[in-house]
């Protein structure tokens, strides 16, 4: 909006080029409050173009000095009740406008610029001449924002280079290592961007750093006691101590950082997505979305005046969203289908950090799918997956064998083999212990891992995979749900759901991925009500028989009882054959 001009013909500009920004923060539209604030968030919204919004700024120009020119009387001149009045609306948009300030004793809370202005930071005199030139048009709003903060910062620095001295020489001369208040005051009101393990953020105060676990007492007692320097030299000195991630020294940026700091701005995308919360331009810069050189090539616009805040702002927010579109892009292998980087975190089973890690390019989706907090969830942990038989020509050793074909040579019996085939159906694949793969029950049918007469029984068990049909919405819904709706048998159901939460996470069919339990309460998959069944079994619900003591138990107890195969990583049941 800066770069764009536009050529006024009527009112104190006619004649003259002026930047839409310009004309939109000037004190000319002050009378216009409601109708300029309209046209901002219009744009800010993305609901006009910067075409559309001139030729609607020219019209309200145009329509606010047709009222100016109602005022007078029979000459060009205003009464002077007029002209008060004007002053007095121009007051009130400078009382309109706020900052968040991140110096001085007001730090950390939104002030307006007319409070600033009539603050003890800013003479009689100063004020007069601030207003004078914001009045003539001399100065426009953000001008007048940045001379204000920099009087403040400078304010600050005089603090701590003159005022503060013979507090730290007589605090030195008694040998109290407290430094005096009005040190204590100016160290914790001056903030800088820090990235350390122990601090990360653009609003470190340089007390909270001389007390951090880095800087031992005797250190911290020097570096006060010595300190009749300026800001800048306790600056350098903590930069040797706080080498930043990205090589940025702490002072680098001065009044720039310290405005940036002031604007805050509302984003809704991306892990600032929070209702309500606004976030600086300085935290948007620094977080995880803008590299270290786009940062760098960002502000070092800004200050050659080759970019405005505003600029600054789209800029990131489309950063954010092209972040975010290839977080959507990036698939992970699910149980039937793939799953986006983004729905892994709507799942909440990585974070934003990881997220943008990958956009990135910082990490890989091999390195992710490794991570045992995220494999738990696309793979899940190992079902009951085959059985160990003694030998018969050797009773030392094992013999591994499929479930299907422990029942078929009679060592487990029909039933116990259906329900530990449901199971591994219901936890994701058929597994042929043997081969060490995973199949769908089709495939599992096709190889003859399971013999046809259990195809359709499995393929109902699959179902907690793949998702059942409801019949009244025609829509995919989950193990629990089909419960709910009585299209599933409820103890059957339990011993399902039961094996899916033993091996890794209940499973999402719609997203193809087992969730954390909290995400499976809130999309409907579970309830309090069947994690207190689970949690406190009866026989009734222990759905699960040991073939070697003849015990009902959980699919977690009966699992809890097999070994790991060293080859595989599978779990089997040991069963005595005599």
């Amino acid at each position: 909006l800066q770069s764009q001009t536009m050529n006024i013909r009527v009112g104190q500009y006619k004649g003259l080029n002026i930047s839409v920004w310009e004309l939109l923060t000037s004190h000319h539209l002050c009378e216009a409050e409601k109708e300029r604030q309209d046209l901002l968030m219009k744009y800010k919204a993305g609901s006009t173009t910067v075409q559309k919004l001139m030729e609607e700024l020219a019209l309200l120009v145009e329509k606010t000095e047709e009222k100016r020119s109602s005022f007078t009387v029979g000459s060009s001149t205003l009464t002077q009740a007029s002209k008060e009045d004007t002053e007095k609306k121009k007051h009130i948009f400078l009382k309109s406008v706020e900052v968040e300030l991140t110096v001085g004793h007001l730090k950390g809370q939104k002030s307006s610029l007319w409070q600033l202005l009539n603050s003890s930071y800013i003479t009689d005199e100063k004020r007069n001449e601030l207003l004078n030139k914001y009045e003539s048009g001399t100065l426009t709003l953000e001008q007048l924002m940045q001379s204000i903060i920099a009087i403040m910062v400078e304010a600050e620095k005089t603090v701590i280079n003159g005022s503060d001295e013979a507090g730290v020489t007589e605090s030195g001369k008694a040998g109290d290592d407290c430094p005096s208040g009005p040190i204590i005051q100016s160290l914790t009101h001056l903030s800088t961007f820090l990235s350390t393990d122990e601090f990360h953020g653009p609003s470190v105060s340089l007390w909270d750093i001389l007390h951090s676990k880095a800087i031992s007492k005797s250190e911290r007692e020097n570096m006060l006691k010595k300190y009749l320097l300026t800001i800048e030299e306790v600056i350098a000195v903590l930069n040797k101590l706080f080498p930043t991630s990205e090589g940025q020294s702490l002072e680098q940026y001065g009044q720039t950082a310290s405005f940036l700091k002031s604007v805050t701005v509302q984003v809704s995308i991306g892990e600032f997505k929070v209702e309500g919360k606004a976030h600086s331009l300085w935290e948007l810069l620094h977080s995880k979305y803008i590299t270290p050189e786009k940062r760098k090539e960002l502000i070092e616009k800004f200050e050659s005046k080759m970019l405005t805040w505003e600029e600054i702002f789209q800029i990131i927010v489309t950063i954010i969203k092209e972040t975010e579109e290839r977080g959507r892009n990036l698939k992970f292998k699910g149980l039937r289908k793939q799953v986006s980087a983004s729905e892994l975190l709507q799942s909440q089973i990585i974070d934003q950090d990881t997220l943008i890690d990958l956009t990135l390019g910082k990490k890989t989706l091999a390195e992710v799918t490794e991570m045992d907090s995220v494999k738990r969830y696309l793979e899940g942990t190992s079902c009951i997956a085959g059985v160990l038989v003694s030998s018969k020509t050797d009773p030392s050793k094992k013999v591994k064998m499929s479930i299907y074909d422990a029942m078929l040579k009679g060592i487990l019996r029909p039933g116990t083999a259906l329900v530990l085939l449901e199971a591994q159906a219901a936890t994701g694949f058929v597994i042929d212990p043997i081969k060490n793969i995973k199949l769908s029950v089709d495939e599992a049918a096709a190889s003859g891992v399971i013999g046809q007469e259990l195809h359709a029984k499995l393929l109902s068990a699959e179902k907690a995979v793949t998702g059942y049909n409801d019949p009244s919405t025609s829509q995919r819904i989950s193990l629990f749900q089909a419960m709910q709706r009585e299209l599933i048998v409820k103890d059957h159901g339990i011993r399902l759901l039961e094996a899916q939460i033993a091996t890794g996470g209940i499973i999402d069919p719609v997203h193809s991925h087992r969730v954390p339990v909290e995400v499976a309460y809130e999309r409907g998959y579970f309830d309090e009500e069947m994690n207190q069944i689970l949690s406190d079994p009866t026989d009734d619900t222990k759905g699960f028989f040991d073939p070697n003591t003849h015990e009902n138990l959980t699919y977690m107890q009966l699992l809890q009882r097999c070994v790991q195969d060293p080859d595989t990583e599978l779990f089997m049941l040991g069963v005595n054959t005599k």
